[in-house]
């Protein structure tokens, strides 16, 4: 295939046009099929460029069911808008209703900054003198810890509910795992200020990110602040440093300035217009590392390479680490684990924390976070690996003792990548080196044995009935070409990591850019169907950055590039 003219940044600086010489007379030697790792990246990544999107435009605020937040201080005390009034301070109420979806007893939550009364069909459940949050934990994904909850009988439609208070106050109505109660809303309609005024709020705006027109992946923009965002981000700049092509790196600064400039302006609508859902709001909520430290890899990569400076994005950067060394939930052993269900440990969360943790070490001089991501390594294996097939789990319910979900293979593969990441920022005396590098050889020559003709890999490894998924075999590849040019892995990987990316640059359509085949996002499923039925939007970030890295590990092995 006749590549495009592209431009190249040089170590000169200079700008030259050149041809981006395909490297097709690379032959597989098993397949004897055509390899083209770089070019095909680059369409792949052209696509990403041409459909990101760093502006934002008013869009009417996304309104959700749980929680109701009534915001009692602007009608409260008109002269203080935005901040807690002084003790004192007049309340007003908020009206509103509960929709149910069944006569039943039904769990309700709540919280409020300053002292409140709630009613519901005109009966108190809730007296609350003590200040709080003004938003309930959001735990995880749609589950809500409130610091206040009682047993509320609700009939089928409508109920009414009333809050009476100088602050802010939050009511959710939850089922026993925490999210919200299925076929159940909470909105507020109306306040009536001290003085008696009724007053119904306007509708209210907001500004997000648009999806750009014609953009194949239309969940989410490329540009907010997500963990696959921040992976696509992360490949971007691996292929910039082995293309030289000023477009890849200018993206992947585009990105983090884009993020840091417009923060305040996210600030202002999660916290000032109660948008739990307002653009970039994982940032705000920071309550797992899908949240944290995953977004934060670009920011923190650009750091330290020097096109961020201190003052622009280590206050940001020390609020992620804070929250993975002290805030992120832990099994008694220290092991990550989430709340969802209690207590579970994902496999995706070790590349979720290792890389970040691995590149602060380096920023800041202090081994405790090199070391941090040392211990998660081990204690991941340990709890995860399954003997009997060489590979590892999706989940493990810390509660039941038991594994969860199925041998995945994104989730086979963020533990190869985060390996992967930790054996390169060890230096080779290290003590757990040796360790870690047996482990990585073990886990991937298994994957080797479950690799299929046409060189991908299933989406359940072990069953063969599931498709073939693009995301985890291009973070197998790019785990065994790293680890064939570093010496890690000896050449018998070669074939494997050859045929891989074979399979690979076979999702990537030469007339579009659009890769194909990479699973959506997956929580830990209750059966192999599940993870069978899986979508696979195309150009899904959560496998972006996976394939771009893929391909500059193969060009670099093909290259002989040790480093």
């Amino acid at each position: 295939m006749k590549q495009p003219i592209k431009k190249t940044r040089h170590s000169s600086g200079t700008i030259l046009r050149t041809l981006v010489l395909p490297l097709a007379c690379l032959v597989c030697a098993c397949t004897s099929s055509r390899i083209d790792p770089i070019g095909y990246a680059r369409l792949a990544a052209d696509r990403i460029v041409r459909d990101a999107v760093f502006e934002v435009e008013r869009m009417p605020q996304k309104g959700y069911g749980c929680p109701a937040v009534a915001d009692c201080v602007t009608y409260g005390d008109t002269t203080r808008i935005g901040v807690n009034p002084p003790v004192g301070a007049a309340p007003s109420s908020a009206r509103g209703t509960i929709v149910a979806g069944a006569d039943s007893l039904y769990l309700v939550g709540f919280t409020s900054t300053r002292d409140a009364v709630v009613r519901i069909n005109g009966r108190v459940v809730f007296k609350d003198t003590a200040p709080g949050p003004a938003f309930p934990h959001e735990i995880a994904y749609g589950i809500y810890e409130f610091p206040y909850t009682a047993s509320v009988p609700l009939k089928k439609g409508t109920n009414t509910l009333e809050i009476v208070t100088a602050g802010k106050a939050s009511v959710g109505i939850l089922d026993r795992e925490g999210f919200p109660a299925a076929g159940t809303e909470c909105s507020i309609a109306e306040y009536t200020d001290p003085q008696g005024t009724v007053h119904t709020p306007s509708p209210l705006t907001e500004y997000r990110i648009p999806i750009a027109e014609g953009a194949p992946f239309r969940k989410h923009p490329y540009t907010e602040w997500h963990y696959a965002n921040g992976t696509t981000m992360f490949g971007m700049l691996a292929l910039a440093d082995v293309t030289g092509d000023s477009t890849y790196y200018d993206l992947a600064e585009r990105f983090c300035r884009f993020t840091l400039e417009n923060t305040p302006l996210y600030a202002r609508q999660y916290y000032g217009q109660n948008s739990l859902r307002t653009q970039n709001f994982r940032m705000f909520r920071l309550s797992m590392l899908d949240d944290s430290s995953a977004p934060a890899l670009p920011l923190l990569e650009e750091r330290l390479r020097g096109v961020l400076q201190p003052g622009e994005c280590d206050t940001l950067l020390e609020r992620v680490c804070r929250f993975v060394m002290e805030e992120q939930p832990r099994l008694p052993d220290g092991t990550f684990v989430r709340p969802e269900p209690k207590w579970t440990i994902w496999a995706d969360d070790l590349f979720m924390s290792a890389p970040f943790l691995l590149r602060w070490a380096r920023l800041t001089g202090d081994d405790t976070y090199r070391e941090e991501a040392v211990r998660q390594v081990f204690a991941y294996d340990r709890y995860l690996y399954d003997s009997v097939t060489g590979l590892y789990h999706h989940g493990w319910n810390a509660s039941l003792g038991e594994p969860r979900g199925v041998h995945w293979g994104r989730a086979n593969g963020w533990v190869a990548w985060a390996v992967s990441e930790t054996l390169s920022a060890l230096p080779e005396e290290h003590p757990a080196f040796g360790k870690i590098r047996e482990l990585h050889r073990r886990h991937l020559a298994k994957v080797c044995e479950y690799q299929t003709e046409n060189g991908l890999w299933h989406q359940i490894l072990d069953d063969t009935t599931s498709y073939t998924e693009t995301s985890a075999s291009a973070i197998f590849v790019m785990a065994m070409a790293r680890g064939i040019r570093r010496g890690w892995l000896d050449e018998s990987f070669r074939d494997n990591a050859l045929r891989g990316w074979s399979g690979v640059e076979s999702r990537i359509d030469p007339t579009t850019g659009v890769v194909s085949g990479i699973c959506q996002s997956t929580a830990i499923g209750p059966d192999p169907q599940f993870y069978k039925e899986r979508k696979t939007p195309p150009s899904d970030p959560r496998g972006m950055g996976a394939v771009l890295t893929a391909a500059t590990e193969v060009e670099r092995m093909l290259r002989g590039d040790d480093k």
